[in-house]
């Protein structure tokens, strides 16, 4: 008996303990869900702050307005260090020497040649007729690497010959150009009888004439002046000014002062070399 209600209050003390312990351990869950409930306002506080956030916007520099410009190298032009004016002095010299028979006799030995195998610098650019009866370095007698010569019928033009002379212009900087023209010009005397445009018999040779005609239709219906000295003239005029709308190179060096360009007459019969 004794032991039964001994068994009976250890039950009881037992089952005593398990209902405080649960008790406790509702109690427990009542304070993690109260500190639950108490954290998630705080939680759901953050959650607007970041929703509601200002954010500060920073301004992007506008790179084609804002930034530097790339530094780029200044053009290098290439300019003789002979002026046009002396240039064109030594060519009216060479003249005078060639039609008195005095020509130089230095320039084309094996000096001359030492000095220009490996670069040229001419003084002058001439645009001379495709003519064998004027050789530029002869009738102004100059020598090996002096002047530059391009040479084409009527001192006509086209895109090598404006590209030949843009290139020594570019690539050797003389600072005078001469158009040179002959008279009497048998070039000149067949296109004025042929201002029509007649079919010369060649492609090639039809575009050739072709850039002379325009020069030339003022004269139409006209009588032709003494060896058409007076239609050469205005042809080789007409060059110079066809060469500055068709060639920035050219334009730009004589606005800029650093190319002259004169026209020239050499007369076949007496050798001499007129300039305008």
């Amino acid at each position: 008996m004794k032991l039964f209600i001994t068994l009976l209050g250890a039950l009881f003390i037992l089952g005593c303990s398990n209902a405080a312990k649960k008790n406790d351990l509702k109690e427990s869950d009542k304070d993690k869900l109260l500190q639950t409930k108490k954290q998630e306002p705080k939680k759901e506080e953050k959650k607007q702050e970041s929703d509601t956030m200002t954010v500060e916007m920073v301004p992007v520099k506008d790179v084609n307005s804002q930034s530097t410009p790339p530094k780029t190298e200044p053009e290098v032009v290439i300019l003789s260090d002979v002026t046009a004016e002396t240039a064109l002095g030594w060519l009216k010299n060479g003249n005078i020497r060639y039609k008195k028979r005095l020509l130089r006799g230095d320039g084309q030995d094996q000096q001359a040649r030492n000095k220009t195998h490996k670069e040229q610098r001419p003084h002058a650019i001439v645009l001379a007729p495709s003519d064998s009866r004027v050789p530029p370095e002869i009738i102004f007698d100059q020598k090996l690497g002096e002047i530059a010569v391009v040479r084409t019928l009527a001192s006509s033009l086209d895109t090598t010959v404006i590209g030949s002379l843009e290139h020594i212009l570019d690539q050797q900087g003389p600072q005078l150009l001469v158009i040179l023209s002959q008279i009497p010009s048998p070039i000149i005397k067949k296109a004025m009888a042929n201002l029509n445009g007649k079919d010369l018999g060649s492609a090639s040779i039809n575009a050739i004439y072709e850039d002379i005609y325009p020069r030339l239709r003022g004269f139409a219906g006209q009588p032709a002046s003494l060896d058409h000295k007076v239609e050469t003239r205005a042809n080789i005029k007409g060059v110079a000014r066809d060469l500055m709308s068709a060639s920035q190179i050219i334009s730009s060096r004589v606005n800029s002062g650093q190319l002259v360009i004169k026209t020239a007459l050499y007369d076949l019969k007496t050798g001499d070399v007129e300039f305008d």
